[in-house]
């Protein structure tokens, strides 16, 4: 099966298994046939608003069964889709639209009064586009009711191989990522690259009509799209769980085992919280018997954790290890893990190019030989068409070969540092720069930076990434301010919340006189100091426990967060909390109190006070809150809920 456009790829595969089962999310499900039809319906109504070839197409939908036909109907039409988050603070969002100025934007009937209250709001700072309601009517066998474009008969849908996109017919996807200025870099993805990796994929990994992958990854990360097309181009089923089930990882798993899920993109935080929930709830000695494949991708997967997956759930689910910026396509390095070769410190090595890429490990312009540490390059023509209306920033990362000026194809600067092993596999060592990836997501520490210092009264701000005792790794903020003692955490964190996204957002502030600096007058980030781990600085006083639920939650505070002195109506997340950890505390207290808990109950009830009611009055009715305080607080952490309570993978 070869094709130069990703949709004609689905297509294809649709015409072979129409009745088979595409898409299910929620206890609904879509066939092939219904969901070719839904995707060109979408397709006939975005021609007929605005017939231009290759139109950038926003997606302001989340995942599910709306988000995958919008997407296959932009492709269908000839357009590029852009997929933006719904959670994104005013100012973000803005920023990635400025910088792409999409013709339309798609939503549906729930998404859309917030999508027109948000362009009524910031219409001066952003050309408007026009926009698309996509409405229920679209996945009905019904020939009516749709979405109502201008006057007219609907334009004619592209048949397969014809719809063009660009001037070359090859772009189909943009992507933002985190940028070191202060605001998103824009990546403009390939047809040819997404095409090549999905076809490597099932071919290496024997993808067939009966595999069920899931769908994790939040739309607005290219992840995603191995999500999305791998079990689509193969004939399989594409499950797609709610937002609540992807936080909760007991919920998560039970949901893999009534799912039957065979395939799963995750990343290695997630997949520890995964491995926890298992060894904590499994009911028999083989959890999870339909899982075959596990690709894990974003951060360093250690030995320990393909160990202690293989004591829980057994060696059927093979683990893979993958790896490849998104400038060059998903992925272009993987290793099908062995875990006799490991030791439990050790992190898993990248693995060896898939075909179709040339990997190099270059010191200046010579290669590197086995053991020697340098910077990993890729080369491949499968790659991405660089940074969409940043020319000079694409000419920085693709450069001609180092190594090799004669070579034909440009090598992708990764800005990984690695070497090669005796056994002829990658080895990943670290970042010779500022970016760093965090729980899967890729962010540029700087514009973290950038954010914190349009704050009144920082003078200079640092971020870093740091491991505690526990291994958890969390974003950690050093500020210096002009009038010292007079910051506190919390308006800093809903400042921040209001301009950059939510996983960016440190967890830990250290307020400082100075910060260490270099020779040359730089942030010195190798001889920023570990926090040191006490109660922040807050803005509401320290209260004690007072009874012995309160002293138990307590404890289960300090054991997840690494410090003695917690106050009963401190916010766990103004304390350094973040929902990697709030998922593994939900767990923690579920076991202590012997009761199911999901974590969004952690979001709801942020502070001891809170939850120690809510455990109390379980059995009787929703918690009564005794004070404004306590009702302000909860609303606070509500609206961080509905920011923070996002994915736990990339």
């Amino acid at each position: 099966m070869k094709s130069d456009l990703i949709q004609d790829l689905v297509f294809q595969t649709a015409e072979k298994f129409k009745d088979r089962v595409a898409v299910k999310h929620l206890g609904r499900e879509l066939s092939y046939e219904r969901l070719t039809a839904a995707s060109d319906r979408v397709a006939g109504d975005l021609l007929s608003l605005h017939n231009k070839t290759g139109a950038i197409v926003g997606v302001y939908l989340e995942a599910g069964i709306e988000y995958v036909a919008a997407v296959l109907g932009i492709l269908r039409a000839g357009g590029i889709f852009f997929p933006l988050n719904i959670k994104f603070p005013d100012h973000r969002l803005n920023e990635a639209l400025r910088l792409t100025e999409p013709d339309l934007i798609i939503t549906n009937e729930a998404l859309e009064p917030n999508l027109r209250a948000r362009f009524a709001t910031h219409g001066d700072f952003i050309k408007t586009p026009l926009i698309y309601v996509i409405r229920d009517g679209v996945f009905s066998p019904a020939q009516n009711d749709v979405s109502a474009p201008p006057a007219g008969a609907r334009n004619v849908i592209p048949a397969a191989g014809t719809g063009l996109n660009d001037t070359d017919g090859d772009a189909c996807y943009l992507i933002a990522t985190s940028g070191s200025t202060g605001e998103p870099k824009v990546i403009l993805g390939s047809h040819y690259g997404l095409c090549h990796f999905i076809q490597w994929e099932i071919r290496e990994f024997g993808l067939n009509e009966d595999t069920c992958g899931s769908f994790l990854s939040h739309p607005t990360f290219d992840v995603s799209l191995r999500d999305i097309f791998a079990p689509l181009c193969c004939g399989g089923t594409l499950a797609i769980p709610d937002e609540t089930t992807k936080q909760d990882p007991v919920a998560l798993y039970r949901w893999f085992e009534d799912g039957r899920i065979s395939l799963t993109h995750i990343v290695p935080t997630l997949f520890r919280l995964l491995t926890q929930a298992i060894q904590s709830h499994k009911a028999n000695a083989k959890a999870l018997p339909a899982l075959e494949w596990v690709l894990t991708a974003g951060e360093p997967l250690y030995g320990h954790d393909v160990f202690q997956w293989n004591q829980a759930v057994g060696e059927h689910a093979k683990l893979v290890n993958i790896y490849g910026p998104s400038e060059t396509t998903l992925a272009k390095i993987f290793n099908r893990i062995q875990p006799s070769q490991l030791t439990a410190q050790q992190i898993v090595p990248l693995g060896k190019p898939i075909d179709g890429a040339r990997v190099m490990v270059i010191d200046g312009n010579r290669l590197c030989h086995v053991g020697e540490e340098g910077q990993i390059c890729i080369e491949t023509k499968y790659r991405s068409k660089g940074y969409y209306r940043n020319p000079d920033l694409t000419r920085s990362v693709f450069v001609s070969n180092p190594a090799d000026p004669e070579s034909p194809e440009p090598v992708y600067l990764t800005g990984d540092i690695g070497k090669w092993l005796e056994d002829g596999t990658l080895q990943f060592l670290g970042r010779k720069d500022a970016q760093i990836k965090l729980h899967g997501k890729r962010i540029e520490l700087n514009e973290i930076e950038v954010a914190l210092t349009q704050y009144p009264r920082v003078q200079m701000a640092a971020v870093a990434l740091k491991c505690d005792d526990q291994g958890n790794q969390r974003l950690v903020a050093y500020i210096v301010s002009s009038e010292e003692g007079s910051l506190t955490v919390e308006p800093i964190r809903r400042f921040l919340l209001d301009r950059i996204a939510d996983y960016m957002v440190p967890s830990i502030y250290v307020f400082s006189s100075a910060l260490p600096l270099t020779s040359s007058g730089k942030i010195d980030r190798r001889s920023l100091p570990d926090p040191v781990m006490t109660r922040p600085r807050l803005e509401q006083g320290y209260v004690g426990a007072s009874n012995e639920v309160e002293t138990r939650l307590v404890e289960l505070w300090r054991q997840m967060l690494g410090f003695q002195q917690i106050g009963i109506d401190d916010n766990f997340f103004d304390l350094g909390g973040n929902s990697i950890l709030a998922a593994r505390l939900a767990v923690l207290i579920g076991e202590k109190f012997n009761r199911e808990l999901p974590v969004v109950k952690v979001f709801e009830y942020p502070s001891i006070r809170l939850f120690a009611n809510f455990l109390r009055n379980e059995d009787s009715g929703p918690t009564r809150l005794e004070n404004h305080d306590q009702r302000a607080q909860q609303r606070r952490s509500s609206r961080m809920m509905q920011r923070r309570a996002r994915p736990l993978n990339r």
